[in-house]
């Protein structure tokens, strides 16, 4: 029964880790959209026609990252 609750503990405690590491990021994101960065940096850096993903969605992923 002891290790039982051994593991619940270490999962509970990665669980708890895990969601406070993230949470943060809809927020980011968020504000990321309200200031509309996306559009600000497709029109300052352009696009190729070529792409597929647009410059102001991969900035947004790198800050999120």
């Amino acid at each position: 029964m002891r290790t039982q609750n051994v593991v619940f503990l270490k999962y509970e405690f990665f669980r708890i880790i895990n969601q406070s590491t993230t949470c943060h990021l809809s927020i980011v994101a968020g504000i990321i959209d309200e200031m509309s960065l996306v559009d600000l940096f497709n029109q300052l850096l352009g696009t190729h026609p070529q792409q597929i993903i647009r410059t102001g969605q991969v900035v947004k992923a790198m800050i999120l990252t």
